[in-house]
């Protein structure tokens, strides 16, 4: 999912305030106001402070990208400002002039940044859905989190296989699954995830038992895990704070559990805590 992931720290003294500030959060989770907060409700509210961290990002980002000020960002904004006016030339056909013929740390970057222009250039069509190759703040909102916007799901399939296709066959091994923890054997606890996630993939991932996931397998994977993830979080708080066991929580076991939420998307990971309820 999106969003901040280091979680804002409590100095000595912050817990009573934390508590204080949860406990007049919690009638806003509480939709029906019935004094619990149920599965749905907090599903609901993690949503939506998904989507405002994901507004704010875009509201941050779209002043440096426009660059005369008209509203939208267009592709040749986005390109000059992100990578330099070279690339967008060099995407057009033309010459640099500065091809020697030599091979140098400066051609391997420049191929670099060409791959992730034409990367971004998939990313920016799939979110430019009037194909006028600008973007308004809906549209560039969509491009800069297209995880949590289900008609972008193409662009994020398409990039997770690329960044876990180490030797780009089409297909991602159990060994590229688990990337670089699988050679790391001095932690148990990373030990016990390495276990888990081979049975994952094994059992669960890879439908056809060949040994890898194809496009086909990722998409079942990748776009039902970045839609459910608000519903996910919503079990996990439910499962960790929920004492009596009675699928809600009562206003007085989320405060036992603040530390709990205060490291959740519930609350930014804290950052709505530190501003003016």
């Amino acid at each position: 999912c999106s969003g901040i992931n280091a979680e804002w720290p409590l100095r000595p003294g912050d817990e009573d305030e934390s508590k204080a500030k949860l406990a007049a959060l919690l009638p806003k989770v509480d939709a029906d106001g019935d004094g619990d907060i149920d599965e749905t409700e907090l599903k609901n509210w993690i949503k939506l402070q998904i989507m405002d961290y994901v507004q704010k990002d875009a509201q941050n980002a779209l002043p440096n990208e426009d660059t005369d000020k008209d509203g939208v960002v267009t592709w040749e904004e986005y390109v000059t400002n992100t990578f330099g006016e070279q690339y967008l030339k060099r995407e057009g056909g033309e010459d640099d002039g500065k091809d020697d013929g030599k091979v140098d740390d400066d051609d391997d970057d420049d191929e670099t940044y060409a791959r992730y222009v034409k990367r971004d250039k998939q990313r920016f069509q799939l979110a430019d859905q009037d194909d006028d190759m600008k973007l308004t703040f809906e549209e560039f909102t969509a491009f800069l989190h297209p995880e949590e916007f289900e008609h972008m799901a193409d662009v994020v399939i398409a990039e997770t296989m690329e960044d876990m296709d180490e030797n780009q066959d089409g297909k991602i091994s159990l060994s590229e699954y688990v990337g670089e923890m699988e050679n790391d054997d001095d932690d148990d606890d990373d030990e016990d995830w390495l276990e888990r996630e081979k049975k994952s993939f094994q059992e669960n991932k890879d439908k056809d038992h060949d040994g890898y996931l194809s496009k086909e397998e990722l998409a079942a994977w990748i776009v039902p895990s970045e839609i459910n993830y608000s519903l996910e979080e919503a079990q996990h708080l439910i499962e960790k704070a929920d004492t009596n066991k009675d699928g809600v929580l009562s206003y007085q076991e989320v405060i036992e559990h603040h530390e709990v939420f205060v490291g959740s998307q519930a609350t930014d990971y804290g950052r709505i805590l530190h501003e003016e309820l």
